[in-house]
């Protein structure tokens, strides 16, 4: 189930640097989705923030820079869709002050896709949020991952992390990879490793989830979303684990394999980076291998898989 709020900016700082926007003739669409008379009856475990998302919607196009940084934890971490890094409400608010004063109309909207709960304590919110400059016309759209986190039973932002838009031309600077698109799967002797991959419905993303399941138990589950980043003119991911992991990576083609160079944080707060690196061995198998993998301080081992592409399922004979 999602939700939408209208003029939202529950992202906060992941959209406040529109900068020369191509408007589209786009209006804004009503405050909030209908609820469905089903969802109606019983209160919702995300309700809270999701009233929290409506706050913050009024204060941001009420330019209130006070209620708004009331959201924010203290040491609260941003990066925004430009990549620039703020730290802490004084950062925040330095940077609100700007966006509001070069664009004294500007107003967003927020549509939530997901609210999952780590633990009673931690809550990660995914979603997709639009910028009007001037008001009234969409300007921009990204998609934004929030940890929000409870202390002494208030629930504030933590961490947020926004992914610029890309435009359907992403497509052609992606279709190197549209080799990966399809069903994948390593039956290694300690677990299973499947990988899917597909398009966006625009081709403007190459969109993955994968698992890793052990005698039955699936250990670990996340999603990816794979796109071309004009700034850097790069390919560029944004992974999202279970467990509320997330994490950021480039990707270079070498010689013939492509080289992912990623880094992250955990739910708990510690950091990671490690390399990984996809070598296609014809049409329907490649190599992955992990190495120079650091979690916090500790280095841990290299890891190779050997990943196939998984049959289509025969179809039934016709009667």
């Amino acid at each position: 189930m999602s939700y939408r709020f209208s003029l939202a900016a529950t992202v906060c700082g992941a959209m406040l640097f529109a900068g020369s926007p191509l408007l589209a003739q786009v209006a804004p669409p009503p405050s909030i989705a209908p609820v469905p008379a089903d969802a109606a009856e019983a209160p919702l475990p995300e309700q809270p923030l999701l009233d929290i998302a409506q706050q913050y919607v009024d204060a941001y196009n009420n330019h209130d820079l006070d209620r708004i940084v009331e959201f924010y934890a203290p040491d609260a971490d941003v990066v925004n869709a430009k990549g620039d890094h703020l730290i802490g409400r004084d950062e925040v608010r330095a940077a609100l002050e700007e966006t509001f004063a070069e664009n004294p109309s500007i107003k967003l909207s927020l549509s939530i896709e997901s609210v999952r709960f780590v633990t009673e304590d931690v809550a990660v919110e995914q979603g997709e949020v639009i910028s009007f400059a001037d008001g009234e016309h969409a300007s921009t759209n990204s998609v934004y991952t929030i940890v929000h986190v409870r202390r002494d039973g208030q629930w504030q932002v933590e961490y947020i992390r926004t992914i610029k838009d890309v435009p359907i031309t992403g497509y052609e600077h992606l279709k190197p990879l549209e080799w990966l698109v399809g069903d994948w799967i390593d039956e290694g002797a300690d677990a299973v490793v499947e990988n899917k991959c597909r398009w966006s419905d625009d081709q403007s993303y190459l969109l993955t989830e994968y698992s890793v399941i052990r005698d039955g138990e699936v250990l670990l589950s996340g999603n990816q979303r794979i796109g071309w980043d004009p700034q850097a003119n790069q390919i560029h991911s944004w992974s999202f684990d279970e467990g509320g992991s997330v994490s950021e990576a480039t990707w270079t083609l070498v010689d013939g394999r492509w080289i992912v160079q990623s880094n992250g944080v955990s739910a708990d707060g510690t950091s990671g980076n490690m390399t990984r690196i996809l070598e296609p061995d014809g049409p329907d198998r490649y190599i992955l291998t992990i190495t120079d993998r650091l979690v916090g301080e500790e280095s841990l081992p290299e890891i190779q898989v050997t990943l196939v592409r998984k049959a289509a399922a025969p179809q039934s004979a016709a009667k």
